[in-house]
């Protein structure tokens, strides 16, 4: 909390606030316990608006007012300016007549000074409360005192501090939407420069499994524990190790941990459906079930074991997969992140893969018919410079927000696109805005706890309220960058 210079706060207040905070918050009484202090506060609120109306400043004066019906619901001058009129039942209701006064164009700086010193104290001393009991609180609890907080004094850095916002230009924002501008850069920058960097590779000797799948093999490379063979030029096959020793690299740039290939790890990079389906029929060990699935596809591991193939007729649809099979790897295994865990699994390996190689054909599939009947959507999100931050923005802006206590909860093969949208934006959020709180989650996630109470041991927050500050992040981070 930023330091105020403040004079004659009262001691018993403090006190008061600290213990008064903890009450249920449902309608008017979440603000209840406050109506307390409305002996020290209405009067200066009074005087405030008495001040307003010397200076014909109306529609501020009217502000003043709602302050004080904050604090004393039934102030009946309050209520008779703002235009209210007492009902048979006890309640208050506005006159459909009233409208309004107009705001002065032009900010006035004595008001926020005086507006500063009426409720100033009341507002540090409840600060100070909600900070004593914020674990008992609860986030909730929590956001909704200190947004009516904010109503009495919109300025108070303070208050902002507590919301986790800093200024910036003018404005609040929230403080990850700044540090994520320079931790987006630097993991771009790092992808880069793991890509040029990647260790040359050199040619792999053929092994008895590559001679009983007997393909027509142009070549095999190796570097750092990755083996790649080959039905595609062997420039292909040497671009294909890079990429591999690439995502380890960025992986442990992004997850701070350190990573390594398995032994036996091997990618067949292949040219096509009918090498594919070579593959298939001839890789020892697959039931026939596994099979027919695997025919369905472009990319598939081998079961048990830590071999893969990519077999697709489009060169950087092969090149992607790479990227994404070694990311997959590092996340089921070191992370245990699975596919059941569709809006991590998805989110965050789309978005890595995507600083690796500029592009995103590739999007899982378990077993299901995943973004099928939205070709069109489809070939708009893979085209290149795509921008899927916008695209979720547009969701938003037509009322298609995600429903995060659904999406966390959802395996990827019952993913929509726009789950995959989402779910990007949220690996997004994680790497980019939480470098440090993403581990937590996983860890929780990966341990097997229920995806909300992962969120709430990790990031201190509900669910929903982690959607409401992601989407706040997503519609930021258009402008700090």
């Amino acid at each position: 909390m930023q330091a105020r210079c403040r004079i004659g706060r009262s001691p018993a207040l403090v006190l008061l606030m600290t213990l008064s905070v903890a009450v249920p918050l449902e309608g008017q009484d979440e603000w209840r316990p406050f109506e307390t202090s409305a002996q020290r506060v209405v009067p200066a609120l009074e005087s405030l608006a008495k001040w307003c109306g010397s200076k014909r400043l109306f529609g501020e004066r009217s502000e003043v007012h709602d302050l004080i019906l904050e604090f004393d619901p039934d102030h009946l001058p309050s209520r008779r300016l703002l235009g209210y009129r007492r009902q048979r039942d006890g309640g208050w209701k506005r006159r459909a007549s009233w409208r309004r006064p107009r705001m002065a164009k032009a900010e006035v700086v004595e008001l926020a000074t005086r507006r500063e010193a009426a409720v100033g104290e009341f507002v540090d001393a409840t600060l100070e409360g909600i900070a004593a009991r914020r674990e008992k609180l609860g986030s909730t609890r929590c956001r909704v005192l200190l947004e009516r907080l904010l109503r009495m004094a919109p300025g108070d850095p303070g208050i902002h501090d507590a919301l986790g916002e800093v200024a910036w230009k003018g404005r609040w924002v929230l403080k990850e939407s700044v540090a994520a501008s320079k931790r987006a850069r630097e993991l771009a920058q790092a992808a880069a420069r793991f890509m040029r960097s990647a260790s040359t590779p050199v040619p792999s000797t053929a092994t008895r499994l590559d001679s009983q799948i007997g393909l027509d093999w142009t070549g095999a490379r190796e570097a750092g524990s990755v083996r790649v063979v080959g039905t595609v030029p062997t420039e292909e096959v040497e671009s294909a190790v890079r990429l591999s020793l690439a995502s380890r690299a960025l992986f442990e740039k992004a997850f701070g941990v350190k990573v390594s290939f398995p032994k036996d790890y091997v990618v067949y990079l292949l040219g096509g459906a009918g090498d594919g389906n070579t593959f298939i029929d001839r890789y020892p060990g697959m039931s026939p079930e596994y099979r027919r699935f695997a025919r369905r596809l472009v990319c598939v591991w081998a079961p048990a074991r830590w071999h893969a193939a990519s077999w697709s007729g489009h060169a950087a649809t092969r090149m992607e997969w790479v990227g994404r099979l070694a990311l997959a790897l590092f996340l089921r295994r070191d992370l245990n992140v699975k596919t059941s865990h569709g809006a991590l699994y998805e989110g965050l390996s789309v978005y890595l893969s995507h600083l690796l190689v500029g592009t995103r054909f590739t999007w899982t599939v378990d077993r299901s018919t995943y973004g099928a009947g939205h070709d069109d959507w489809r070939d708009r999100l893979t085209k290149k410079g795509a921008d899927w931050f916008q695209e979720a923005r547009d969701l938003v802006a037509k009322g298609r927000r995600p429903d995060y206590p659904a999406l966390l909860g959802k395996r990827v093969n019952d993913f929509t696109i726009e789950d995959l949208v989402h779910a990007y934006v949220f690996g997004a959020y994680l790497l980019e805005a939480r470098p440090h709180g993403w581990r937590k989650l996983l860890t929780h996630v990966g341990r097997g706890l229920h995806h909300a109470e992962a969120v709430r041991k990790a990031m201190g927050l509900g669910v929903k309220e982690l959607e409401d500050r992601v989407l706040r992040w997503l519609e930021e981070r258009a402008i700090v960058q």
